[in-house]
């Protein structure tokens, strides 16, 4: 599970770059402020994802209920008007709950190892 959650960090860091490009490169339509604000999340995300503090499963819930609504209108809205597939939404959406799960996994995990050392 450890190799995981690096993969997941990995792609974490990946997402920081995406929105790095977007800011140097003006690609989309997002506020510079937002790519910003999403460089720093994923940032921490990968430093949270490699560390796994107890406290990560809850943000992160909140985080992934934030990229399912946006990323899959985004993907709604451009299949519907472009009849395009955005397969960087398709990722998020399919990776993000996937991401969270294994964090509530990991997290319930080192509880019932800190009750078994008490």
């Amino acid at each position: 599970m450890k190799y995981f959650f690096y993969f997941a960090a990995v792609l974490s860091a990946c997402a920081a770059v995406y929105h790095v490009a977007a800011i140097l490169s003006h690609t989309d339509n997002s506020p510079v402020w937002r790519h910003m604000l999403f460089c720093f999340i994923s940032i921490t995300g990968a430093w949270a994802l490699v560390k796994r503090p107890s406290w990560l499963f809850y943000p992160l819930i909140v985080l992934t209920l934030q990229q399912l609504y946006s990323h899959g209108t985004y993907l709604f809205v451009k299949y519907r008007d472009e009849h395009s597939i955005h397969w960087i939404s398709v990722g998020v959406l399919i990776l993000m709950p996937v991401i969270t799960y294994a964090v509530w996994i990991d997290r319930k995990r080192n509880q019932a190892k800190v009750q078994k050392h008490l």
